[in-house]
């Protein structure tokens, strides 16, 4: 429609320009006779022309202005419907952000209530399986008390008859021992043991050869420590001429064991001394 008008509007200011360009013309070509009347009459005449001619114009110009009034104001009615369709959009939307945040919330504090709930089952079981597990250690401390008490008071009897049949042991050794003394004693008063030691000194004494250097005067002493069955477990040297003598004597001992068990066991003795000396000494 506004480009109808607008060729409406050429139109007709073109046509009156050629109006305009025309009339000079026509009232050139009036007849002299017509002068007077003419003259008297051209100027309303054009007058009445122009305003006749510019009234499509206005006419025109006030549609337009009607026109553009109209379109503003469906622009500016579009421009409200926008706004308030963009108005109504925020506010739908700030619903459905509220309800979303609502339902997050409502969302988070359920969570947190069985999160809460579970940790309070959570709470519980530990608390009960701590009170059960106190009551499954202090059962079994009873237990191990009960079982030490009874392993103790088994040790005390144990101990109590250990050292019961010690005492009786020690008993009867310390009366075979009393009566094995009393044996070697009356042995030895009866010559026992000096008839032993004799014997191995005549045993040893059968394989000792004294020195060159040794002379007629010569004395040696030579402890060792016997083995019941008659073995030497060692053979010291004590007072002694000389080192040559020393070796000359324990060389004879080493060489005469094992040396003779004495008739009677109760008189043997562990340390015996041997004396290795001239027959001048003897």
């Amino acid at each position: 429609m506004g480009e109808r008008q607008e060729n409406l509007h050429a139109f007709l200011a073109a046509a009156g320009v050629h109006l305009v360009i025309l009339a000079p013309m026509v009232i050139a070509l009036e007849s002299t006779r017509q002068h007077a009347d003419i003259m008297a009459t051209a100027i309303p005449a054009v007058a009445i022309s122009a305003e006749e001619f510019d009234r499509p114009r206005r006419e025109a110009e006030a549609r337009e202005k009607a026109e553009a009034a109209r379109r503003e104001k469906e622009r500016e009615a579009a421009r409200q419907r926008e706004l308030q369709a963009q108005r109504e959009a925020d506010e739908q939307a700030r619903r459905q952000r509220e309800a979303e945040q609502q339902r997050q919330a409502e969302e988070a504090a359920r969570l947190e209530a069985a999160a809460d709930k579970q940790r309070r089952a959570e709470e519980e079981a530990r608390r009960k399986a701590a009170e059960e597990q106190r009551r499954a250690e202090e059962a079994a401390r009873r237990k191990a008390a009960e079982e030490k008490r009874q392993a103790e008071a088994e040790a005390a009897r144990r101990r109590a008859e250990e050292e019961a049949r010690l005492r009786a042991e020690r008993e009867a050794d310390m009366q075979a021992e009393i009566a094995a003394e009393q044996s070697r004693l009356a042995a030895i008063r009866a010559g026992k043991l000096d008839e032993w030691i004799a014997m191995m000194q005549q045993k040893a004494e059968r394989y000792f050869s004294p020195p060159l250097n040794a002379g007629n005067d010569f004395y040696c002493e030579v402890a060792v420590r016997m083995i019941p069955g008659g073995d030497i477990a060692s053979a010291t040297t004590g007072t002694c001429d000389s080192e040559q003598l020393a070796r000359a004597a324990e060389a004879a001992i080493w060489k005469a064991a094992p040396f003779p068990m004495p008739s009677d066991p109760s008189v043997f003795e562990r340390n015996v001394t041997f004396i290795f000396d001239s027959p001048e000494t003897e």
